[in-house]
């Protein structure tokens, strides 16, 4: 199995209960991170992969997390791939 590493805020341990107990059962790294604004607060993830020697993160991500990591500059190369059409609920066939 490939690494895995999830973070969750603390606030939210009991609703992840579960999924932390079955991602662990197949080896899986699951740590509970400081929450900001009821969310994982972005810099102490960053924080925490960088003591883990995760030097390269690559963020695939919607306008929410992707604006969070802009407005807080923790970004240090922002690459943007732009598909020749937008797909969405109305382009399922």
């Amino acid at each position: 199995m490939a690494d895995i590493f999830l973070s969750y805020a603390r606030e939210d341990q009991e609703r992840v209960k579960p999924l932390v107990a079955a991602l662990e059962a197949r080896g899986a790294r699951v740590e509970a991170l400081a929450a900001r604004d009821g969310r994982v607060d972005l810099e102490v993830l960053l924080e925490r992969l960088a003591e883990l020697e995760c030097n390269e993160i690559l963020v695939e991500a919607g306008p929410a997390l992707s604006g969070s990591l802009l407005a807080a500059g923790l970004v240090d190369e922002f690459v943007l791939y732009i598909a020749p059409c937008v797909l969405g609920d109305a382009a399922q066939p």
